[in-house]
């Protein structure tokens, strides 16, 4: 990690440090009020996408077992999938998680 003193000449900048499981990598940035707020609307985005994908993908592998058993098992073989009631307040939760997160960047703004 390299530090830079505001004394040294160099632009006021931000390098960002992101270490996963196989890989370390870095990217840098202007430091103002809206990078970070971009970093987390991007990491948010991002985590929306990965959960879709993952729904679709097990959605995908239920049609794939259901007619493997049908060509397998049992020609009439039927699978009942019923939303529990999660999935109908699944958007009102979203909702409140969004305002909590608002009301959070706000009043971190405003103690800072």
């Amino acid at each position: 990690m390299i530090l830079v003193k505001p004394g040294m000449g160099f632009p006021p900048d931000t390098t960002f440090y992101h270490k996963g499981f196989f890989w370390r990598c870095s990217f840098g940035g202007n430091l103002d009020d809206h990078t970070i707020l971009k970093f987390w609307i991007t990491l948010f985005l991002l985590g929306v996408v990965g959960m879709y994908v993952l729904w679709v993908e097990g959605m995908y592998v239920v049609q794939v077992y259901l007619s493997h058993q049908r060509s397998s098992v049992c020609p009439t073989f039927d699978l009942t999938i019923h939303y529990g009631l999660s999935f109908f307040f699944a958007p009102v939760g979203i909702s409140f998680c969004q305002l909590a997160g608002l009301l959070f960047l706000l009043i971190g703004r405003a103690l800072l």
